[in-house]
């Protein structure tokens, strides 16, 4: 049963679709984009169209890396330019097309930092390069405990921000944080594990809150819970928290519509039901937790049917028009 719905529902190329926030970075660029010259908007223009053609790669890819290189030193200057975003798009194309983090890509991660402390400790332009560099760089993290604590460093302070919005770049914390515990193996993530959860219930709690931001908490909670499920719940019981939680949880499902937090929940979820030593308070939430499953699967079949007959609908009006 667990494992027809881990595969099942596994995502298309096993990383998570992130946006880009539309937040401090848009407005910081704003600000200063008179100081940019038209002929270096050009340029960066001129390379990204370059890195977005797939045609290119994987032939060009190591001149291409070799070629941008010098560019990614301005990141320590983050402050002072304002094509910051342009070279972390790049950089997010270069790791996606290769695959993997290579010896170019890799010394731009530390320049990264920089461009958080630009936009005040808020993840704003950084959430897609990030999920490429935990993604794809699963061996990197691995052997490298410093790479590992940095992210772990961008997703807490996210977290705990109180920029405006404040509930949505605390969101872009919690994403970040599910992607860690989604891509991170247990043995390499295992000493974090409490300190993750505890730093999540922590602002579950706090205020301001909005619904958004207590869905993509608890989904971190529920990845944490993938992750290492005996850790998670020991957490939980130990601050006296999992009936309380769960509870919220249950509350909160009917406001699951977005098919990437349904994969979530069901997942989570299902890994719990599995569990044969759960807590009292949750082995007595066993038949909720079949419900919530049966519920969001029910709502995901009907989105995929309401979905494919508005395809066949814009299909035949195409065919008329034709």
């Amino acid at each position: 049963f667990f494992f027809f719905f881990f595969f099942f529902f596994q995502a298309e190329d096993g990383i998570r679709d992130v946006e880009r926030s539309r937040g401090l970075g848009d407005v910081y660029k704003r600000q200063v984009s008179t100081q940019s010259t038209w002929g270096v908007t050009q340029a960066w223009n001129l390379i990204k169209a370059i890195c977005e053609q797939k045609a290119f790669f994987p032939i060009y890819l190591d001149e291409i890396e070799r070629i941008v290189l010098p560019t990614f030193k301005y990141l320590v200057n983050a402050k002072d330019i304002d094509f910051d975003d342009d070279i972390i798009h790049v950089i997010t194309l270069l790791i996606e097309h290769r695959r993997e983090i290579s010896e170019f890509t890799k010394l731009a991660f530390p320049n990264l930092v920089y461009v958080f402390n630009k936009y005040q400790m808020t993840l704003s332009i950084l959430l897609p390069v990030l999920n490429a560099y935990v993604y794809y760089g699963k061996q990197l993290i691995a052997i490298n405990k410093e790479y590992l604590e940095t992210c772990m460093k961008f997703a807490l302070e996210s977290l705990c921000s109180k920029m405006d919005p404040i509930e949505q770049h605390n969101a872009e914390g919690a994403i970040f944080f599910q992607i860690i515990l989604q891509n991170t193996d247990y043995a390499v993530l295992a000493p974090y594990i409490p300190e993750i959860v505890e730093h999540l219930l922590k602002r579950l709690n706090e205020e301001p809150s909005a619904d958004y931001l207590s869905r993509e908490i608890l989904n971190a909670l529920l990845c944490s819970i993938c992750n290492s499920i005996k850790l998670t719940l020991n957490k939980l019981q130990a601050l006296n928290v999992a009936e309380k939680v769960f509870e919220m949880l249950f509350e909160e499902v009917p406001n699951y519509e977005a098919t990437y937090d349904i994969k979530v929940l069901v997942i989570g979820l299902t890994t719990l039901f599995a569990e044969p030593e759960l807590p009292l308070c949750l082995n007595n939430a066993r038949l909720k937790m079949l419900e919530a499953i049966l519920d969001v699967l029910a709502k995901q079949t009907n989105i995929s049917e309401d979905t494919k007959d508005a395809d066949m609908e814009e299909d035949k009006e195409a065919e008329e028009e034709s």
